[in-house]
């Protein structure tokens, strides 16, 4: 790790030498017939390892370095253009994806693991750092809980070191913030006055340093029966008073009015007891103390994932109602017998095979099928209706003693998964694959 006042120069030493360690390990693997998800777990255990203690302990990398790092991840899955949106490619397998780590939730998730400790009493010297010399004897609990993303604009977070605004901007990116229609008075009257989006001035954020200082920290200290308490009652309370008239017009302006959704008369009868539990989304609270880095990654990367684009096609064709997709990536993909099953099931669901309708588009070739001359070649007529492969499919009828459908090949026995619908559809998938392969040799 690399340390100086010559910002460029410390990006390229700690992050271009990874970088060129990623070019050789992925030049090296690319040698080998891997699998789509052989290459995910390349990616997963041997590439991002090496990145893991340079997110722990160095400010986030600039977004050219993050590109680079995602271009080298996705030109060693696909070799040349993606064929799958990368925010797809991302999620588990049974939402559609591969499970390949999104870089940067990786870091910003490892980023979120220092926030145990900031709280916790064995790294006390954190703790006392922060609130006695930066935060000055601001309770780092009440600055968790408020959730302006922008700490540099931030009058108290922007005296911390950059690591640790880094650090807050991301616990705030993976908190669950209640839509203000939503709340209950309780929740309204819970929730911290000062550097919450919730509550804003000319669209800004409220701080007011002076009155954080007084201890007036949550909505239940600025009301009560009446609505916003009076002037006479702060003034009595706050040290400062130059400009007290003026900061009490504007929290004035921003709380009243909510006045007739809530009821305000609750404010002397409700406690805050928070502590370190944070609302998440999921709308559940959750105790940050046993959390750690893969319950944050798995936030910030529900909230970026996008479906396949593909699924929208399926349910069309066949008839799919979306709670089932889960059961086919299951039953296709997770319970293949083999790699290699898995790899072209998950190539099939989302149309990556090659047939002579989808070249057509890129070289000047016939769309029609060698054999039958007279039929567009589609993936189902490559894998399931043309002449050279009906056979096939007639004898594994008579064998299996069902007739083997168009949708059982491309989705599988998805309403019932046992054992004995798990061979099944093995079974089917494999034929499938000997199906391409041999036609895909038969054309070189």
């Amino acid at each position: 790790i690399y340390l100086g006042h010559n910002t460029e120069k410390c990006i390229e030493k700690n992050w271009g030498n990874k970088i060129k360690e990623l070019e050789r390990l992925f030049e090296s693997w690319k040698k080998r017939k891997l699998t789509i998800f052989g290459k995910t777990c390349v990616i997963n255990s041997l590439a991002i390892s090496k990145l893991i203690y340079n997110f722990s302990i160095l400010q986030y990398p600039k977004d050219d370095v993050i590109k680079k790092i995602n271009g080298l991840i996705f030109n060693f899955i696909w070799k040349k253009r993606d064929r799958i949106k990368r925010k797809t490619l991302i999620g588990d397998t049974k939402q559609g994806g591969i499970g390949v780590i999104d870089i940067e939730s990786k870091a910003k998730s490892i980023k979120c693991s220092w926030i145990l400790k900031l709280t916790s009493n064995e790294h006390n010297n954190i703790k006392i750092f922060l609130e006695n010399f930066a935060l000055k004897e601001h309770d780092i609990s009440y600055i968790l809980h408020t959730n302006k993303l922008d700490t540099r604009n931030h009058k108290i977070l922007k005296r911390l070191p950059i690591f640790y605004q880094e650090i807050l901007e991301v616990f705030n990116e993976t908190k669950h913030s209640l839509d203000i229609d939503k709340m209950t008075t309780y929740d309204f009257l819970k929730q911290p006055i000062w550097g919450n989006r919730i509550f804003q001035y000319k669209k800004e954020t409220l701080f007011f340093e002076n009155w954080l200082n007084a201890g007036i920290l949550y909505v239940k200290d600025l009301v009560n029966e009446n609505g916003v308490k009076p002037l006479n009652y702060f003034s009595n309370i706050l040290t400062k008073k130059h400009n007290i008239y003026c900061e009490y017009l504007v929290v004035k302006n921003v709380f009243q009015k909510h006045k007739q959704q809530f009821d305000y008369s609750l404010a002397s009868y409700t406690n805050i007891t928070n502590g370190l539990y944070f609302l998440f989304p999921g709308n559940q609270y959750c105790c940050i103390k046993d959390k750690k880095c893969n319950f944050y990654y798995e936030i910030l990367k529900n909230k970026k994932f996008v479906k396949p684009c593909h699924t929208y096609k399926l349910k069309l064709e066949l008839q799919i109602v979306e709670p089932y997709f889960s059961n086919i990536y299951t039953v296709k993909i997770i319970k293949a017998f083999d790699k290699n099953i898995a790899d072209f099931n998950y190539r099939m669901l989302n149309n990556l095979l090659n047939n002579r309708n989808y070249l057509s588009k890129w070289k000047d070739i016939s769309n029609m099928c060698p054999y039958c001359k007279d039929c567009v070649e589609t993936n189902k007529h490559l894998l399931y209706e043309c002449q050279n492969v009906k056979e096939i499919w007639n004898v594994s009828n008579k064998i299996l003693k069902f007739d083997v459908s168009w949708k059982h090949i491309v989705v599988g026995f998805y309403h019932e998964m046992n054992e004995k619908t798990i061979i099944f559809t093995n079974l089917i998938s494999f034929l499938a694959l000997r199906i391409y392969k041999y036609k895909m040799w038969c054309r070189i």
